[in-house]
């Protein structure tokens, strides 16, 4: 099962996973998910708030499926399948695309 974690460089600012739906379970405390067996997309989503400032988060995937999705979204945008496209998303999926406002 494909598992990632993130954390902050920031010694102010400890993230982990908070949210999440689909066939995705938190675990270690939210510093590790694991992605189910079915084909089904799922979200999971950290519990922090970030405004306008430069924040890095490292990610550590063991186990890379043939899609991911990486990036931010507002806190107003309900936690749901597909929910990259939403017009608030701005993030990259796998072979060097990015996705702006749901496009």
């Amino acid at each position: 099962m494909p598992k990632s974690y993130f954390e902050s460089n920031s010694l102010s600012t400890l993230e982990i996973f908070k949210q999440c739906f689909g066939d995705i379970r938190i675990e270690e405390n939210g510093f590790v998910v694991s992605h189910g067996t079915s084909m089904s997309s799922g979200e999971v989503r950290g519990g922090n708030e970030y405004t306008s400032s430069r924040y890095r988060l490292r990610f550590k995937i063991e186990k890379p499926s043939t899609w991911i999705f990486i990036g931010i979204i507002s806190k107003t945008t309900p936690v749901q399948k597909d929910s990259y496209r939403s017009l608030s998303s701005y993030g990259w999926i796998a072979h060097h695309h990015d996705y702006t406002g749901g496009v």
